[in-house]
């Protein structure tokens, strides 16, 4: 049997989104295909674009990404429920896929009833099926339910029976799709636990996608991250997890402070009456505003703030058109002059060309982050095939009109060019006025700092916060104030935050999260928890965090360390930060080397009373 149970080439899935139901009618009679003269009576939308990825046999393999990002649709193919538009996709064996809840279910049959027939399914005698039946209430804890009909279940007992059904059947490539979220994080912790018996015994593959982080983590040794319909990062858990939590991070930020610009219109026209300061739309027209001759095929147009901030839209690509995101085409055919997406030259594209569009111009947005205030160098860089001859001027909506700054030569070399704007000077006329200069940040300097102690573990985004170089530095020293990274446990550790504040600082609240190798928080020292109040911090300056003495025991952690506006004991929300070091530090424990009986992973203090 092969060691790989699934092989992903190029894999691509386009969904067409028509302007009318008519349209739609028409074109699956095949009838708009004769009409020559309509033009773009649909949109292409690609969910998947250029996937490639490999799953060895036992692996356990977690999804992680928005919502949108392709991860249900990629799930999907690889379980056969949809067939892809472009690539190939090769499984080598047996598939179950858990994606919505009570698949396969009749919702008049009992629980039991709804057992035995699922089993049944796959050949199994009436005294397997009794055997496993047992096993299988038993599992999902339904015993005092089990024979009500299924139509009664909550969206928690679907998920019992169903993860149980599916799991005591020893798939060969097993696939979660979000649906353990329903469930209780006691039977969400039995789920991890039997998925990873699953892999260790008889070495079925997992697929597993949820939004909870911290569960991917627990069960997965690799992650790959989906953005765009594309793999952003594929590799160690850890790692794409913070990869993919900074960039939520970021978003987030992002849409708190677009929020009151209202930006969510799909047509050109709202730019007009909600235009706001870091919000730039861009268009592409012909010299004479009206008419568009030519057929110009673009590949992609990026947009950076010196190395502060970048986005890029893939033109024809997966999403390019997707209005959540903060780089994105605008491609209604009803107003529009950007064509489907096609291959020109062997490259992916969109040609700005007649396609009846009201406005008769191919317009795009970028929206930035308001925190970026201060820049020297702004550019705008157009990725074209020069396959055609002629012009193209390039403009910016200034909230009235239209203002015209460059163009693009098209000169038929049939070459792949780039065509790069610098345009600071009009990125200053749209930042905001009330931005802190405090907010703009190299942190990859302040990264830089640290990198030469292999113990610790640098990934970008790993330093976030409305100040990031506020801290300075972290270290861990021993009773003799010696900095060591490995400790036995119930020995003394301290661990200093050093920090540099260029303004007076009030009320500073400083955490240090010790975390597991899976994830899970060990411990968290937080200064207004433990009554510790620090009036302000100003300049240069450390805080210790002593654990004297340290009763985590055996095993491998993760350090965070941060400084905070406040920390809120009472809420699951984030709480405001001013820097922060995530998971950036390795301590080992150990226990003393002549002891053999493990001691667990917290040596806790404990007082016996003995009474005769």
């Amino acid at each position: 049997m092969s060691d790989i149970s699934i092989k992903i080439t190029q894999l691509g899935k386009a969904y067409r989104l028509y302007n009318k139901q008519s349209d739609k009618i028409l074109d699956s009679l095949g009838i708009n295909r004769l009409l020559f003269l309509k033009k773009n009576y649909y949109q292409e939308f690609w969910a998947l674009r250029d996937i490639n990825m490999i799953v060895e046999r036992g692996e356990r393999v977690g999804l992680v990404g928005r919502n949108g990002a392709g991860k249900s649709t990629l799930l999907k193919i690889i379980a056969g429920n949809i067939t892809p538009t472009t690539g190939k996709v090769v499984i080598n064996g047996r598939v179950d896929a858990l994606m919505e809840l009570g698949t396969g279910f009749h919702p008049e049959f009992t629980g039991r009833e709804n057992i035995r027939a699922s089993l049944g399914l796959y050949g199994l005698t009436y005294r397997e099926i009794k055997r496993l039946e047992d096993e299988i209430i038993d599992f999902a804890e339904l015993d005092e339910f089990i024979d009500y009909p299924i139509k009664t279940y909550s969206a928690g007992m679907y998920t019992r029976l169903a993860f149980s059904v599916s799991t005591m059947l020893r798939p060969e490539i097993l696939i979660i799709d979000e649906i353990l979220s329903a469930g209780d994080a006691y039977f969400a912790g039995k789920c991890i636990e039997r998925m990873k018996r699953l892999t260790e015994e008889s070495g079925a593959t997992v697929l597993f996608v949820s939004h909870d982080v911290s569960s991917v983590q627990k069960l997965c040794e690799r992650a790959i991250y989906l953005e765009k319909g594309k793999i952003v990062e594929d590799g160690d858990t850890l790692e794409v997890i913070k990869r993919y939590t900074a960039v939520i991070r970021e978003m987030e930020n992002n849409r708190l402070r677009l929020k009151s610009l209202g930006l969510v219109k799909k047509d050109a026209q709202v730019i007009n009456t909600e235009y706001g300061k870091n919000v730039l739309l861009f268009h592409l027209i012909e010299e004479n505003w009206g008419t568009i001759k030519g057929m110009y095929p673009f590949t992609s147009i990026e947009f950076s703030i010196d190395d502060k901030y970048s986005d890029c839209i893939e033109v024809g690509g997966a999403m390019d058109n997707n209005t959540s995101h903060s780089a994105y085409l605008i491609t209604s055919p009803r107003f529009t002059d950007w064509s489907l997406p096609q291959k020109t030259g062997g490259y992916t594209t969109r040609l700005v060309t007649d396609c009846d569009g009201l406005y008769r111009h191919a317009p795009f947005i970028f929206r930035f982050p308001e925190h970026i205030t201060e820049f020297n160098k702004v550019t705008l860089n157009l990725g074209y095939v020069d396959n055609t001859s002629g012009r193209l001027f390039l403009e910016i909506y200034d909230g009235e009109r239209y203002i015209r700054f460059g163009e693009i030569l098209f000169t038929d070399s049939g070459r792949l060019k780039t065509a790069k704007f610098e345009i600071s000077d009009i990125l200053k006329q749209f930042k905001s006025k009330n931005s802190s200069c405090d907010s703009t940040v190299d942190q990859d300097k302040t990264a830089e700092r640290k990198t030469e102690n292999p113990n610790i573990i640098s990934i970008k985004g790993d330093i976030y916060g409305e100040l990031p170089s506020l801290i300075e530095d972290i270290r861990i020293y021993d009773a003799e104030m010696i900095e060591r990274y490995v400790f036995v446990t119930r020995e003394k550790m301290t661990i200093r935050i050093s920090y540099n504040a260029s303004k007076r600082i009030e009320n500073p609240v400083f955490v240090v999260a010790v975390y597991g190798a899976d994830g899970s928080v060990v411990n968290q020292a937080i200064s207004s928890k433990d009554n510790i109040r620090i009036e302000s911090i100003e300049g240069s300056g450390y805080v210790d965090v002593i654990y004297d003495p340290l009763i985590i025991g055996e095993g491998d952690y993760y350090i965070s360390a941060g400084i905070f506006k406040s920390v809120d004991l009472f809420s699951r929300g984030d709480n405001p930060a001013y820097s922060v070091h995530d998971r950036r530090y390795l301590l080992k424990v150990r226990q003393p080397h002549n002891l053999k009986v493990p001691l667990g992973i917290v040596n806790q203090d404990i007082k016996w009373e003995v009474k005769k």
